[in-house]
């Protein structure tokens, strides 16, 4: 399977995405600065700053831990969103615990575990150029919505 380096995939539906954390996309801010999206440093530590979201990617990984060449979104919190994260966002919680100690013991039997299936999700294209995620069209998604929204292409 050909996946993008950058993209946005969850097990998702039109009611909720299951994540690590979940956050509104618009106040995100990259981690680190990328001058293919900022002016200067200045702008990027002042969009930093100004935002209680960090988002970086880094290597997705196996689930034996080899690094791929794609890129997992990671995401962090702080100030307001922590907030509005633990009050407004989450609807729910599920401890998997024993279903990654039940992966784990496939692995070790020399398995291959089945993960919960990820397909691309549809950012607004104004937060896939901000995140630099990647954008195609996507057949099955477009059919289903009445914008037209593009999936982000690759930066």
């Amino acid at each position: 399977m050909n996946i993008p380096k950058r993209q946005v995939r969850a097990v998702y539906d039109t009611e909720a995405i299951t994540v690590y954390q979940a956050y509104p996309l618009g106040i995100a801010a990259l981690s680190h600065f990328d001058r293919r999206l900022h002016d200067d440093a200045a702008a990027w530590a002042a969009q930093k700053a100004a935002s209680p979201v960090r988002v970086q990617w880094d290597p997705e990984r196996t689930p034996s831990g080899a690094a791929l060449e794609h890129r997992s979104l990671q995401v962090g919190i702080g100030g307001a969103a922590v907030d509005a994260y633990v009050d407004e966002w989450v609807i729910g919680l599920e401890d998997i615990t024993e279903r990654v100690r039940a992966w784990r013991s496939e692995l070790v039997d020399g398995g291959s575990p089945t993960l919960p299936h990820e397909t691309p999700y549809p950012l607004p294209s104004s937060v896939a150029v901000r995140i630099e995620a990647h954008t195609a069209l996507r057949a099955d998604h477009a059919q289903g919505r009445s914008d037209g929204e593009r999936v982000p292409d690759e930066p």
